[in-house]
């Protein structure tokens, strides 16, 4: 940029609520600078702005990142006014603020340039509080002057430059918010966030899930039920920034499988109860044999078949159907070890007991 360019507007004095200490004047550069704002000060009945070490490691410290990122920019742009008052905090001071300044090439200059800005001119003397320290510092083109003060008596801080706009807003947070798991009855959906821009005092966060559009629970996970089937899950991640006590919101939706429903069945009982069987994918040990001819003795054997371990099937009372044999008791794969035949020899004969085959 060409000699001349000032920084805008360096507003955004912060109280950090610590008493004023005492301020050790060390010699650092900055004397130049500090003695032609200082003699504007006096004719203005102000007291000196003391050159001091901390102040200057503040301006030094700005100074050496604008010239690393090579971007001409405030504290309180990059972070937050809090970060911009920490400097003067550390030294015993309740406010703390930067001018900034590019193209220069002594501190007369930039110094002249500042007082010659209204908007700069009102801040050096003490527009936002009784300014006491300051520190100026050159690192490439670029320039810092760091100054610390406590507020004026009445306590107030007043943002709004004269004929300027107020001092830009801390920036919104950006929130990231995803659903992971299977969205179907039974299983467990999680809320997975992110929040990123949040100032220095931090943030408080909040989980909420809905369910066609009605809160039902908090918490970052979720388990479905079949009340959710075929239903819109949504999740929505809450987040209020500490600094400026504004709240953001980000919600992410699923929407939840209906209920499967398939049809089992066969050309006849026997046939459906080896289709039973295979759609449940029973490949375990016991099985019962209950008649097929009535349905007692088969509804006498199903709760113990209903353990996923054992199964049922059904027979003619002479003899087992080829289909029954073939596919669930003597094949390979069945792996069949124990037999329970349900009901006496009048339901199921001595030969079924021998697992005989119809012909």
């Amino acid at each position: 940029m060409p000699e001349g360019l000032v920084a805008d507007e360096g507003d955004g004095l912060e109280q950090v609520g610590l008493m004023a200490a005492s301020a050790t004047t060390t010699t650092v550069p900055g004397d130049v600078a500090l003695g032609i704002i200082n003699q504007e000060r006096k004719k203005a009945g102000l007291s000196p702005l003391l050159n001091v070490q901390p102040m200057y490691d503040a301006a030094l410290t700005w100074s050496t990142y604008m010239n690393k990122v090579n971007k001409f920019v405030h504290m309180y742009e990059v972070y937050d006014y809090r970060y911009q008052a920490s400097f003067a905090k550390n030294a015993g001071w309740q406010l703390g603020g930067d001018l900034i300044g590019i193209g220069f090439s002594t501190e007369q200059q930039v110094a002249n340039a500042w007082l010659n800005s209204t908007k700069h001119r009102e801040w050096l003397m003490d527009k936002h509080g009784q300014m006491g320290a300051a520190g100026v510092a050159k690192v490439g083109s670029y320039w810092t002057l760091y100054v610390a003060g406590n507020p004026s008596k009445t306590g107030n801080v007043d943002r709004t430059p004269t004929g300027g706009s107020t001092v830009p807003a801390q920036p919104a947070l950006t929130l990231s918010v995803s659903i992971a798991g299977k969205a179907a009855s039974g299983s467990t959906l999680t809320m997975t966030t992110a929040v990123a821009g949040a100032g220095s005092q931090g943030v408080t966060e909040s989980y909420s899930w809905a369910v066609a559009g009605k809160t039902i629970q908090s918490g970052k996970t979720l388990q479905l039920t079949n009340a959710q089937a075929g239903k819109a899950v949504d999740a929505t991640y809450t987040v209020k920034d500490l600094a400026t006590q504004k709240s953001f919101t980000k919600t992410a939706r699923v929407n939840v499988a209906e209920i499967s429903v398939q049809r089992v069945s066969g050309d006849c009982r026997y046939s459906t109860s080896c289709a039973v069987n295979k759609a449940l994918s029973c490949s375990a040990k016991p099985v019962f044999i209950a008649t097929g001819a009535s349905f007692p003795d088969a509804l006498s054997a199903a709760p113990p078949a209903g353990d996923p371990t054992q199964r049922l099937v059904l027979s003619n009372r002479a003899c087992i159907p080829g289909s029954v044999v073939s596919k669930q008791i003597k094949t390979a794969d069945s792996k069949v070890a124990q037999v329970n035949l349900v009901g006496g020899t009048g339901a199921l004969s001595s030969s079924v007991a021998s697992l005989t085959e119809c012909k």
